[in-house]
């Protein structure tokens, strides 16, 4: 059941990735997919209820705060919702 649930994620964050070729600000939407480390970290703990040390935590914050200033890019450009949401979803 989890390589099944596994394939049909991988093959949904592909499509949302493929979407993101659509979006005007596509680096942004690229910066967010990758947080799928952070995701991860955050579903394993809130729903598998896997254990984090401290230092772990740190290294989800610190991740969290790297795909932030990268996402953000060099000016000033809007991110919109559809970015932001697509981003994430493929992440």
């Amino acid at each position: 059941m989890y390589i099944v649930i596994a394939g049909i994620s991988q093959i949904a964050a592909t499509a949302l990735m493929m979407q993101l070729f659509k979006q005007k600000n596509y680096a942004i939407g690229v910066g967010l997919a990758k947080s799928e480390a952070i995701l991860a970290a955050l579903i394993g703990a809130s729903l598998l209820s896997d254990q984090l040390s401290l230092l772990a935590w740190f290294g989800v914050a610190l991740g969290g705060l790297a795909v932030f200033l990268c996402s953000k890019g060099p000016r000033t450009e809007k991110l919109s919702l559809p970015t932001l949401l697509i981003g994430i979803g493929s992440g």
